[in-house]
């Protein structure tokens, strides 16, 4: 009998688009509601071009980063749930041990 590949394996490039894609979103809706609590501020302190965008003590770079974290933490917590459903699928096969 050839032997399972696990679920995580089989989607893992699936996961990380998929993953990073619906964490951004969730992050600039993180950020869309910090800025419209908060404020834009004026207009030199929103954020730049290049390498300002990335910086997060203007507004622009903390986006980025939040979307980039967000991003990230849903990739984690989809293949942790992945995991977790290849675990108890195996242990559902092996009669319960």
């Amino acid at each position: 009998m050839a032997k399972q590949v696990s679920m995580v394996r089989k989607s893992l490039i699936l996961s990380l688009v998929v993953g990073m894609v619906v964490g951004m979103g969730n992050g600039s809706v993180f950020g869309i509601y910090l800025m419209a609590n908060l404020g834009r501020g004026n207009f030199a302190e929103w954020g730049g071009w290049g390498v300002q965008s990335y910086n997060p003590i203007y507004f622009n770079g903390f986006m980025t980063w939040t979307m980039l974290v967000f991003g990230v933490a849903f990739i984690w917590i989809l293949l942790s749930a992945l995991y977790g459903h290849d675990k108890m699928s195996k242990i559902q096969e092996g009669g319960g041990h």
